[in-house]
Parts: C-alpha cells; sequence; structure tokens
C-alpha cells in the first residue's frame, strides 16, 4: 500500500476531525487540531491512500525535545506501516529542528502502540498518573535520543 505524506491544512480540516473521533475516546478539538495549522512550533502531516485520509501525525517543539502529540492511523489501514512512516518523520523532523529527544505518551493499555514504539528505539521513562480520562487511565512516557546535545 501506497501512502503519500504531506504537510497538514486546512483543506483536510474536517477529515482529520472525524479521523480523531474515530480513532480517540476523548479526541482533539477542532480548536485544537487548528493551532497545530498556525502555531511555529507545531508540525502536522497527513497520510493520504489516493483521496483518503490514512492517518495523521501531530509534534511539538518544545525547543530541547519534539513531542508526539497524536499518531492515529484509519483502522482499516492499520498494521501497512503507516505508523513506522509517521515515526521516522518524527526522527527526521526533530533532526532538521536540531533537536536531540523526542517523547511521547501511550495508554498503558495501548499494547499494539507500546510494541511500536519499542521497536522504533523508544525507552519508557515513567508514568503519567491519571493522564487519560474516557476512561481514566495512567500514560506510559517514552523518550528516543535523536542525536548529542551540543556542547555550549
Amino acid at each position: 500500500m501506497t501512502f503519500d505524506i504531506i504537510p497538514f491544512s486546512a483543506k483536510y480540516l474536517d477529515a482529520v476531525e472525524k479521523l480523531e473521533q474515530r480513532c480517540f475516546s476523548d479526541p482533539f478539538t477542532r480548536t485544537m487540531l487548528e493551532n497545530a495549522l498556525t502555531n511555529e512550533r507545531s508540525a502536522a502531516y497527513v497520510a493520504l491512500c489516493g483521496n483518503e485520509l490514512a492517518g495523521y501525525i501531530e509534534l511539538f517543539d518544545f525547543v530541547d525535545s519534539i513531542d508526539i502529540c497524536t499518531i492515529e492511523t484509519a483502522p482499516e489501514y492499520r498494521r501497512m506501516g503507516l505508523a513506522r512512516r509517521f515515526m521516522q518523520l518524527a526522527e527526521e523532523e526533530a533532526s532538521k529542528r536540531d533537536v536531540p529527544v523526542i517523547t511521547l505518551e501511550v495508554r498503558i493499555s495501548n499494547a499494539p502502540a507500546i510494541a511500536l514504539y519499542e521497536e522504533a528505539g523508544f525507552t519508557r521513562v515513567g508514568i503519567r498518573r491519571n493522564y487519560y480520562e474516557k476512561p481514566r487511565e495512567d500514560a506510559a512516557v517514552y523518550f528516543k535520543h535523536i542525536t548529542e546535545e551540543k556542547q555550549t
């Protein structure tokens, strides 16, 4: 299966909002998605399969780390390598911005995502208690070093 990954634009706002609602019990709001279009510290991308939205990733640059705010694949496109491509894209974005670390949070019950992150070289570094709602659940915190921090 071929996916085209392109920068997120207002053209895809409605489709991404619907995908959020399909993938998550507590989805990002439209306002949060609109913020990704205008915030220079955000980088967001959509994956297309033909004309159909297959996935979305949003990253946020905290200067010393890039946080994967959300990564989602439409159910019908899961297990086809798209999430791995998104993880590579996150690393490329971190390298481009000269940021040494990527971080993310994941529901502790999300075994498929945890397996993906660990396979991609992420290390579990902690737990955020009651991080998620609907249902309330802890998040496992993961990080991956991309580059060595610069000496000043």
